[in-house]
């Protein structure tokens, strides 16, 4: 007995090694110390072409598929000591160990092989091109406006493709669907747009075709059964959401069409409304009834308790709120004032509002002040405690910038020597190629996040423009 756990303790230790020489390996390589990882892939790539840069590196472990070989290796090492354990037929914390170093292994295998689907669909999106008409912008005189927007439509022309999320969401996960690499752009449009009709209305730009064909493509992408927009429409197990809803409803609003609304989206909205309000005025995210449940969203409220959250959030909340009073003030008012009261209760102490969507305090704090703001001089306390947070918390990097810059200029704040700061900030980050730096944004998942140098240059210019 003693001989077979000192050999399944070998096999053990070799798997472990194999495991951990890949998990350390950008470690290793800043440190020059040697790792079998490292070693391996020296075989295949020239260290020096890369300059020695540990992250490039990282990259091709698993690109030249030398980081998959060894963990499958690891895994057939961690079997034959499960095997030798499992041969003397008695309880064993050992055996207990050795199953979830296999589970662990599994688990970055997956991840591993996610990523690298997704890098490979975010490739080829890269190499289609869109030939329909961009709107002209040749009436903006000012560089920086012209630069950015010629920017944008360098992307518009791959299809969007460096502003597309895309993700991976295996079968591992417990996710059913025909792919497991999913690619969306619809909420990242909308949002987008929104930047967009700022600027064309501070241009007078002649935009109406092209949000005409933005229209069609997000009525495409309804979830006619339910009246509204997954972030991901090929992924049954997340539902339609608030979010995305009220985004577009305030695409459709700014071009004329509200009528759309209630045509298409009024049983979503009177869902969320009537099935999702909470007693603290919040309402929830995701847009399900509360009873008498289908089994499809019986599975999508299972993974919004088990992955996503269930609870209301308080940017989407003020960005529901807001695109309600857009919509009709009158009908939804108790409706805004009880999610107002909730937004007052998550209003930190500091001033700011703190998004579970977001990055940072700088977007959940411009859509709460953007709300708060349609009522005049109602909540002026609110909105001055959030614009003091601000000055005394400068962001540094520039899609905060832009978001800190909006906020202030929402409530009149312009010539305000904080908003003429960021300002010269904000222009001061914007690159030679006439856009702005990719910064995380979204976080669907821990360790995940979205980020868009397209999105980043839309929030840049509104900023500006507004």
């Amino acid at each position: 007995m003693y001989e077979k756990l000192l050999l399944s303790h070998r096999y053990f230790s070799v798997g472990f090694q194999l495991y951990d020489d890949v998990k350390d390996f950008a470690r290793d390589v800043r440190r020059g110390q040697f790792n079998w990882a490292v070693y391996q892939l020296q075989q295949k790539v020239d260290f020096a072409e890369a300059q020695h840069e540990p992250d490039t590196l990282h990259k091709y472990l698993f690109v030249k598929g030398v980081g998959q070989d060894l963990l499958k290796e690891a895994i057939v090492q961690f079997e034959k000591a499960k095997a030798v354990v499992t041969e003397l037929n008695i309880p064993s914390g050992w055996l207990q160990t050795i199953e979830q170093m296999i589970s662990t292994i599994q688990s970055y295998l997956e991840t591993t092989e996610g990523y690298l689907a997704v890098l490979k669909t975010t490739l080829a999106l890269k190499k289609e091109r869109n030939i329909t008409p961009f709107f002209n912008f040749s009436a903006v005189k000012e560089e920086s406006i012209h630069k950015g927007l010629d920017f944008i439509e360098q992307d518009f022309r791959q299809h969007y493709a460096e502003l597309k999320h895309t993700m991976y969401l295996g079968n591992a996960e417990g996710f059913e669907n025909t792919c497991q690499v999913h690619t969306s752009d619809t909420f990242q449009r909308a949002l987008l747009d929104d930047c967009l009709y700022t600027i064309a209305q501070t241009y007078q730009l002649p935009i109406t075709s092209f949000f005409e064909e933005e229209y069609h493509y997000f009525m495409e992408r309804i979830n006619p059964e339910v009246g509204a927009w997954q972030y991901f429409p090929t992924v049954q197990e997340i539902a339609p959401d608030i979010d995305d809803l009220a985004q577009i409803m305030q695409f459709f609003i700014h071009i004329g069409k509200k009528d759309e609304i209630a045509k298409h989206c009024q049983k979503a909205i009177d869902t969320a409304i009537n099935s999702r309000t909470c007693a603290n005025g919040g309402i929830e995210t995701w847009i399900l009834p509360k009873h008498n449940l289908t089994p499809l969203q019986q599975k999508q409220q299972y993974f919004n308790e088990s992955k996503w959250g269930t609870g209301p959030d308080v940017e989407v909340v003020a960005n529901f709120l807001y695109a309600l009073y857009l919509y009709d003030p009158k009908a939804y008012l108790s409706v805004i004032q009880k999610g107002i009261s909730y937004l007052f209760s998550q209003q930190k102490e500091e001033g700011y509002w703190e998004s579970r969507w977001y990055y940072g305090n700088y977007y959940g704090t411009y859509v709460c002040v953007r709300l708060l703001q349609c009522f005049g001089d109602q909540y002026t306390n609110q909105i001055q405690r959030a614009v003091n947070y601000i000055k005394t918390h400068l962001p540094t990097e520039p899609l905060s910038i832009a978001l800190a810059l909006l906020t202030l200029k929402t409530v009149g704040f312009n010539t305000d020597e904080t908003a003429i700061i960021l300002q010269k900030q904000l222009l001061a980050t914007q690159n030679i190629l006439g856009g702005w730096e990719a910064m995380n944004f979204i976080k669907p998942k821990a360790y995940e996040p979205y980020k868009s140098e397209t999105l980043t240059t839309a929030y840049a210019l509104k900023a500006l423009c507004f």
